[in-house]
């Protein structure tokens, strides 16, 4: 069965996912926020696609990417470490997560989903309003296709 093109499906699921989670500070974001207000934090936003059109059957099929991010506010040295401690916990949970979503196709709105994890290979530290933040991204790619009626001019 086909998951309609719905990228908000997508980004609702994602921010369902995580406001579940007892070790989260705050409740994730749809898009980047300009401030971090707790130490830890997250959010979930759109990035790139790819559009396969099999015209002859009428079919639309989006593979979409969607990236997750972790953030942890960094105040001092000593905190450098409970940053990454903190970062790969949240890996670590979501892999797991993940797994378990992947069958169910992330409640339906999706055909697949794969995770990309080689975006964050250096580890990225910002100054966001004035304060130092770890940013940890994770890339999801989602399948949805749809049939789509073409007209007959």
């Amino acid at each position: 069965m086909a998951a309609p093109i719905n990228s908000n499906a997508v980004l609702d699921y994602l921010v369902t996912l995580i406001a579940g989670w007892d070790i989260m500070q705050s409740a994730p974001i749809k898009g980047t926020p300009q401030a971090y207000k707790t130490t830890v934090s997250s959010h979930v936003n759109l990035a790139g696609f790819d559009v396969n059109a099999n015209g002859s059957v009428g079919v639309l099929s989006i593979l979409s990417r969607f990236h997750l991010t972790f953030a942890y506010k960094v105040g001092d040295v000593q905190s450098t470490e409970a940053a990454e401690t903190m970062i790969a916990t949240l890996k670590d949970r979501f892999i797991k997560e993940w797994y378990t979503m992947r069958t169910d196709r992330m409640g339906g709105t999706v055909d697949s989903v794969s995770l990309i994890g080689n975006i964050t290979d250096s580890p990225d530290y910002r100054i966001m309003a004035g304060q130092e933040v770890r940013l940890y991204t994770i890339a999801l790619q989602c399948t949805q296709s749809e049939c789509i009626m073409q007209s007959t001019r």
